[in-house]
């Protein structure tokens, strides 16, 4: 199945503060598929199955970026283009998974250019049956091997390096390791199948993630990150703190928190479940925004379901001394 990712919801029980803020909200297509079809002759209508990296996803300067598609296609139909600013694609090459000829994959000529967001267009793409794909476009960022960090909550350990034979068991770990990133840094973190509580990120002293400039955190990835399916692999963050937070909207119980020193779009959070305090405490917010400029992008955000008292999926609040 293409991955179905989180769509953005807020509890809108705190004011949006002043226009000195900055939050991008980017909720992805709900549709099962990412792009139309035109015709609905043939066994079934075309479309998408999985794409790697997914929308808004990571992409280092030398990975491949493959689509897979639930029939055989004719491989000479489909045209790949993108951003002036990128380096240009190779042709495709296309090789047999599911079916003959239903996975194609595009490389750089030499190696992508880093920065982004970037956008790759495919268009004209035919399976034998001469069914033709809308136009799909994938959005990513670009990143070199050395400004990514990897984490895994159940192989990793934070005194690891990072890499994906030895990732970090902590967020914050990856983000700390990555602190401070002058141009775009990425934490990526591997979820799991129907996740459990006990598969949850979590922390008990404080928020899970602590937001850093120029850093973005992606949740959905396989175990080996060879993939990324937020809905197939959840990657939940839960704010388990009992005491110390919640006393006032400033000293928020909150899961995710990034404050004034968050100051460019690059940095983002993508593909999480997120779940504020699960003690009941007052104040509890998914994510606490306190005058940062953050953009999310197809996440599932929500308050306390314990809290009887000023929950919010996403508190926004001008105060740049706020903490929590």
């Amino acid at each position: 199945m293409l991955p179905l990712l989180f769509l953005m919801q807020c509890l809108n029980e705190y004011p949006a503060g002043s226009n000195d803020q900055s939050l991008t909200l980017i909720a992805l297509s709900g549709s099962d598929s990412p792009a139309g079809t035109t015709t609905t002759s043939g066994p079934s209508a075309l479309q998408i199955v999985t794409y790697t990296p997914g929308k808004g996803g990571a992409l280092l300067t030398n990975q491949n970026i493959v689509f897979r598609f639930n029939n055989s296609m004719q491989t000479g139909s489909c045209t790949v283009g993108g951003s002036t600013t990128l380096v240009a694609p190779t042709a495709p090459v296309w090789s047999t998974g599911s079916v003959s000829n239903d996975t194609m994959t595009v490389a750089p000529t030499t190696t992508w250019t880093t920065g982004g967001p970037y956008a790759l267009e495919i268009t004209g793409c035919q399976d034998v049956h001469n069914q033709t794909l809308a136009a799909f476009t994938l959005q990513f960022i670009v990143y070199t091997a050395g400004n990514i960090i990897y984490v895994n909550k159940s192989s990793g350990m934070d005194a690891y390096v990072g890499s994906i034979a030895q990732p970090k068991q902590t967020i914050q770990a990856g983000i700390t390791a990555l602190a401070p990133c002058a141009t775009s840094c990425a934490v990526l973190v591997s979820g799991v199948q129907n996740a459990t509580t006990g598969d949850y990120y979590t922390s008990a002293t404080g928020p899970v993630i602590t937001m850093s400039n120029n850093i973005s955190v992606y949740g959905g990835y396989a175990g080996d990150f060879s993939l990324t399916d937020p809905a197939t692999y959840q990657t939940i963050l839960l704010n388990t703190q009992a005491a110390g937070c919640g006393g006032a909207e400033a000293a928020s119980c909150a899961t995710v928190y990034a404050d004034n020193t968050i100051t460019t779009t690059a940095t983002s959070l993508i593909g999480f479940g997120i779940i504020g305090n699960s003690q009941g405490l007052a104040y509890s917010a998914g994510v606490h925004v306190v005058n940062a400029t953050l953009t999310l992008i197809g996440n599932n955000i929500v308050g306390s379901a314990n809290s009887t008292t000023q929950s919010a999926g996403v508190l926004i609040d001008n105060s740049a001394s706020a903490g929590s």
